[in-house]
């Protein structure tokens, strides 16, 4: 009996009602649920022990099933992937097309209008600065991922090369080029992370407030680069000994591995055509 003349609950097996009430709710137990566990509390423990060994292989056969479905999806977003880099490969019968009716894709408009013009290079300059952009961004990502420069190169072209077949070798000089960007990008995140721990140095204002988003990244190379061409001239043997310099350094921070993507099912056939990165 309680102190106030009520009967008390009885306790099932060291464990009052009340706290099995308390453990549904912490659980975020239905009624129905809270009544099984209830009930469950009352078995015998060799009940309990099987019902939790049940519990656990009906779970297990729900992971299967979860696993089956992902890799179900996994396949049909491959397939998808693959599809939307077929559909940017021109065919035979297109090029074709394209000889024969030059007129049907011209814009004669652009050299006489004005507006036409403005217009043009308004989008020609946004789509470039927005791949840019992303390209700057994939450069950071890879660098805190450390990524291979190989595997990250090939994942580049396959994005952005226009007729790029996934697994083909990658020349010395697509190497160094993007050796040389995140080489560049490298020196910028360390700057920013003087700067913020430094807000009195680098260019930060007393305030402390960071640098704005603009890192200078495409000035500084298109700056070193024009040093090199001075430097270098057409030396040959000076270029591919700053190629071989680049690919090593990179390599030495962020390792070594060959790109897998020549095992992808799908491949996009080779072509002519122009392409984002022209001299890569």
């Amino acid at each position: 009996m309680l102190g106030n003349g009520t009967p008390s609950e009885p306790i099932v097996n060291n464990i009052h009602p009340t706290t099995i009430d308390n453990i549904a709710s912490n659980h975020g137990l239905s009624g129905d649920q809270r009544m099984d566990l209830h009930r469950f509390v009352k078995t015998e423990q060799l009940i309990q022990n099987a019902v939790l060994y049940a519990h656990t292989l009906s779970h297990d056969k729900t992971l299967e099933r979860i696993e089956k479905s992902i890799e179900d999806v996994r396949g049909s977003v491959d397939n998808v992937s693959h599809n939307v880099s077929d559909s940017w490969t021109v065919t035979k019968e297109q090029k074709e097309w394209i000889e024969k009716n030059p007129a049907s894709i011209e814009i004669p408009e652009y050299s006489t209008s004005r507006i036409v013009q403005s217009r043009v290079v308004a989008e020609a300059r946004q789509q470039s600065n927005d791949v840019k952009s992303r390209l700057r961004k994939m450069l950071e990502d890879s660098i805190k991922s450390k990524t291979p420069l190989s595997v990250f190169v090939d994942e580049i072209l396959r994005k952005y090369r226009l007729g790029y077949m996934p697994g083909t070798p990658l020349t010395h000089e697509q190497k160094a080029l993007f050796a040389n960007y995140r080489d560049v990008a490298a020196r910028i995140i360390q700057k920013r992370s003087e700067s913020v721990a430094s807000p009195s140095r680098n260019g930060t204002d007393p305030q402390g407030r960071q640098p704005r988003a603009d890192s200078g990244f495409w000035g500084i190379v298109d700056e070193e680069h024009a040093q090199r061409v001075k430097e270098y001239g057409e030396d040959s043997e000076k270029w591919e000994q700053w190629a071989s310099d680049m690919i090593e350094q990179d390599e030495r921070r962020y390792g070594i591995q060959e790109s897998t993507s020549a095992m992808l099912a799908a491949t996009v056939p080779h072509m002519e055509e122009p392409r984002l990165f022209a001299g890569i």
